[in-house]
């Protein structure tokens, strides 16, 4: 199962001028996702829910964000928070994969995918 959440996917229609961030939910747990970074000194937020085996793409971020914060929270696991303060620079080619990982009722975990 899928998850495309984004305004322009839902359209079928993705723009050059933004990043893509996508999340992989590979473990067995329900994730609910916030995505905070801010453009032109604007607060932008988005929010997925994630059950086990499905994906959410978010390919609406302008490449000038800044301060991107991925709160990850695992029903019945341990939180997450990753933290990049130039997604532009850092991720290759404006895209990003990042796998949830954990198999409940153990360790939850995430990881940056090249």
């Amino acid at each position: 199962m899928q998850t495309h959440l984004s305004t322009s996917a839902q359209a079928g229609k993705t723009s050059p001028a933004c990043l893509t961030l996508l999340l992989e939910n590979t473990s067995t747990y329900m994730v609910k996702a916030k995505i905070t970074y801010f453009v032109n000194g604007h607060t932008q937020i988005q929010k997925h829910f994630l059950p086990g085996g499905s994906t959410a793409e978010t390919d609406t971020i302008a490449q000038s964000a800044t301060d991107l914060e991925i709160e990850l929270d695992f029903e019945r696991g341990e939180p997450q928070l990753l933290q990049v303060r130039e997604p532009q620079r850092a991720w290759k080619n404006g895209q990003a994969l990042l796998m949830l990982t954990g198999v409940r009722p153990g360790k939850t975990g995430a990881k940056w995918i090249d």
